[in-house]
């Protein structure tokens, strides 16, 4: 808006409800669900017989912290479902990620990625308010402009 190419009323119109979506390593239960989901539908794009899923693999998948959310699911499904040729989806099959990271689906956070994540929600929530304004941002978070940019920058 504040460049001219996203005009302000048509932002008003669209801006009518906040919905907050936490990540999928705070709502892990949701992962093999929508994982399950997109494999079906990639099965079904390709026409290719649907392969088991060894128990291990949904520990693996559950226990990993999907930093790239939803879009690397579903990348990830369908990297499964036409590169796997065997009848059964194994550990071995999964991207290098997935399969090294440690099985601890009961991990607590750290208090330094509470304020991670607290300071993400919180910097984004305010730049949505506030139209991407990174002055106004700044002034709103208490903090000042360059360190708001440091901040963005880290996390990326």
């Amino acid at each position: 808006m504040n460049e001219g190419s996203f005009r302000e009323d048509l932002y008003y119109r669209l801006n009518v409800i906040h919905i907050t979506i936490p990540p999928l390593r705070k709502r892990r239960e949701d992962i093999p669900i929508l994982f399950a989901h997109y494999l079906k539908l990639y099965y079904e794009k390709y026409k290719i017989n649907e392969k088991s899923i060894a128990d291990s693999v949904l520990e693996r998948i559950k226990s990993y912290d999907w930093p790239g959310n939803i879009r690397q699911v579903v990348n990830t499904a369908e990297q499964l479902v036409t590169l796997v040729d065997g009848k059964q989806i194994t550990v071995n099959d999964l991207p290098d990620a997935v399969r090294s990271q440690p099985l601890s689906i009961n991990k607590k956070p750290s208090l330094k990625s509470e304020r991670v994540e607290y300071e993400r929600d919180a910097i984004h929530r305010i730049l949505t308010e506030v139209g991407g304004n990174k002055t106004k941002a700044a002034k709103r978070l208490g903090i000042h402009r360059t360190t708001l940019y440091k901040k963005l920058n880290e996390l990326e």
